[in-house]
């Protein structure tokens, strides 16, 4: 539930971030971009930042786990790569806040729809969930613990 509120919340502060950065000139907009920064941290606290990893922890494998790091950790680096060079141009940043907020969206559609809840399940409910769910798309579910 935290995800699927606080993601879309997470994209509304990234465009705005990017509307306030790239076309608000007023003095009083100066602190616009910081509440949506601080909001934006705010929101990433309460739901990506922690629950993305214990949601993983709790329905995937050892390996899948291992692969969910390295992506993440081969996103981080892009994020982190991005912005200097897209800083030189005059509307590089608010352009990027604004597709960051797009993919945002995007992430909050996947979380709405993919993920499953596993509040107050057990390890086998979860597991007979994510398997009903793999032969319902006639997939193999390898990934998933207590999968075959």
């Amino acid at each position: 539930t935290l995800m699927v509120i606080f993601v879309p919340a997470q994209a509304l502060m990234l465009i705005l971030l990017g509307l306030f950065l790239g076309w608000a000139s007023d003095s009083v907009a100066d602190a616009w971009p910081i509440l949506c920064c601080l909001a934006f941290v705010g929101f990433f606290e309460f739901s990506s930042g922690p629950i993305t990893w214990l949601y993983i922890a709790e329905i995937c494998n050892d390996t899948a786990q291992s692969y969910a790091t390295v992506a993440n950790q081969v996103v981080c680096l892009f994020m982190a790569l991005i912005p200097p060079l897209v800083a030189e141009n005059e509307n590089g940043i608010p352009k990027l806040m604004l597709t960051f907020g797009v993919i945002t969206l995007f992430n909050a559609a996947v979380i709405a729809f993919q993920m499953k809840e596993t509040k107050n399940k057990t390890a086998d409910e979860i597991q007979e969930m994510y398997r009903a769910g793999a032969s319902n798309r006639g997939s193999s579910n390898k990934i998933f613990k207590g999968s075959s």
